[in-house]
């Protein structure tokens, strides 16, 4: 799964996939999950998401809703820096979504934003993707834009 994002792409390794795919929310009564995304942005324009954080016990969610705990998911994201050399770093957010093929919510959009606008990151934008039971919403978030969908490339 590859998309195109300015003069770059971004792609997710296959443990990745597998971990969205089994949160998906097929159940009637299930919550939705997500949590950081992380991973390696190369010379050539490839960005690559190589993990994931999956839902911690003091996360907080509900059918409609995923609240991850900060705290934690910083640990995660000091952890994967420390361990890699400074190579894998923070690119954004996952969740699901209780919907065939998910769009995102007000919410949503106002969560990026302000992530993007009052962060302290290395990078000039950071990704979304919702999960939902049939598809994949990915987008990204700059200062300078909206929340913008990427279109699947391969």
């Amino acid at each position: 799964m590859e998309y195109l994002f300015s003069d770059k792409t971004i792609s997710f390794n296959q443990d990745v996939l597998e971990t969205f795919r089994s949160f998906r929310q097929v159940g009637t009564h299930q919550h939705e999950a997500g949590g950081i995304l992380l991973g390696r942005i190369y010379q050539d324009g490839k960005v690559i998401v190589e993990q994931i954080s999956t839902p911690g016990r003091y996360d907080k969610s509900g059918k409609y809703f995923f609240e991850r705990n900060v705290k934690y998911a910083q640990q995660i994201v000091n952890k994967a820096w420390k361990d890699s050399n400074g190579e894998i770093q923070y690119l954004g957010e996952w969740h699901t979504h209780p919907e065939m093929n998910p769009t995102p919510s007000s919410v949503d959009h106002k969560l990026l934003k302000g992530m993007i606008n009052d962060s302290k990151l290395e990078i000039d934008f950071l990704f979304l993707v919702i999960v939902g039971i049939d598809g994949f919403y990915v987008a990204s978030q700059t200062k300078d834009e909206e929340l913008r969908e990427l279109h699947l490339v391969r």
